[in-house]
């Protein structure tokens, strides 16, 4: 037979002796504690919200983080000033001017206007732009890299596909081209008044490391719409790695074709635009 034996009597008198230690016989023990605490609240370090922390990154997303640069994570290259020509389907060619800066924000000049973003909306979004300007706004802004790890940090549902796919079916003999790594991610695409949740895959050159494709699909006027935004041509400005071609297609036709032909990194600046 199995006798019930009742230790919290003992457990009470331990706590009490304990607690009375530490409040009478060393209240210096007592204050070295509580100012512990204090200090490790006053100290801790945050980062600006508009900056990331490579840290808060899964540890496999740190290597695309570093291989992109450090203005993501350090304040004072928050922007990036690019001049080029903007190709796209329902108005041709033009000169343009686009300032990016993290997060999420964008202006592009060309000579027929100014279109602002600011992460939620440009103005009367719904009835000034176009379809054309929502692709565009979109490739731009929530396509990129830098929206990819802003997302990261704010908890955005990503999944890990895999590493080292090839760009074909499997059957090329001898294969020479670029594999990727995939990371799915559901996105919130915020336009205005609108949003839609959107899930996208990201993939990211196995050897650079860097972004090259976005895919993903959106509903229009009924229809399933095949969308894929292309970065090439990075190259290093400042230390930091600067798409200079990016391309969205929809159903396999370019769209828009956005080509760089100089980039600066720069400081952000109160000026309003934003």
């Amino acid at each position: 037979m199995f006798r019930k034996i009742f230790l919290w009597p003992a457990a009470i008198t331990i706590t009490a002796v304990a607690t009375a230690y530490v409040l009478i016989v060393a209240p210096e023990m007592r204050q070295r504690i509580i100012g512990f605490s204090q200090d490790s609240v006053s100290t801790v370090i945050r980062p600006s919200p508009d900056t990331l922390r490579a840290g808060a990154l899964w540890p496999q997303l740190r290597w695309y983080l570093k291989a992109l640069g450090d203005r993501l994570e350090h304040s004072g290259k928050e922007r990036l000033l690019l001049a080029g020509t903007l190709d796209r389907a329902d108005r041709g060619r033009a000169v343009v001017a686009v300032l990016l800066e993290f997060p999420d924000r964008l202006q592009l000049t060309t000579d027929s206007g100014t279109l602002v973003y600011d992460g939620q909306s440009s103005g009367d979004i719904e009835t000034v732009l176009n379809n054309a300007d929502h692709g565009l706004i979109e490739s731009l802004i929530n396509d990129s890299a830098e929206h990819f790890f802003k997302a990261q940090v704010q908890g955005a549902p990503t999944r890990h596909l895999g590493d080292r796919f090839r760009a074909d079916d499997g059957s090329t003999q001898n294969y020479t081209g670029e594999y990727y790594d995939i990371f799915s991610m559901q996105d919130r695409i915020v336009m205005g008044s609108s949003s839609r949740s959107q899930t996208k895959l990201y993939y990211f050159n196995s050897v650079t490391r860097l972004l090259e494709r976005v895919t993903y699909q959106i509903p229009r006027n009924g229809e399933t719409v095949k969308v894929e935004t292309q970065f090439g041509d990075w190259r290093k400005t400042q230390d930091q790695q600067v798409a200079h071609q990016i391309v969205r297609f929809e159903n396999g036709q370019p769209v828009i074709s956005l080509t760089i032909t100089s980039a600066t990194v720069a400081a952000r600046v109160k000026d309003g635009l934003f």
